[in-house]
């Protein structure tokens, strides 16, 4: 079973490409860029790709919907 990450700092957070994969990381980070959107933005990308949410403030939540097609 998985260790919970609840109330573990974001930055100990698993699932992250800085966390998970430290060494690949250093290569691409100076390519990474974020991309914000106002309350009700879709946001389309390819998910083949590394891709992560960010930092949720406590109160505050981000809903997210899903679909992969092939």
């Amino acid at each position: 079973m998985r260790e919970s990450q609840v109330g573990r700092p974001y930055e100990e957070q698993r699932n992250r490409i800085e966390v998970d994969y430290p060494a690949l990381y250093e290569e691409v980070k100076g390519n990474l860029f974020p991309i914000y959107g106002a309350a009700g933005t879709l946001i389309m990308f390819d998910t083949d790709v590394f891709h992560m949410g960010g930092k949720i403030e406590r109160g505050h939540e981000r809903k997210v919907c899903r679909l992969h097609m092939r």
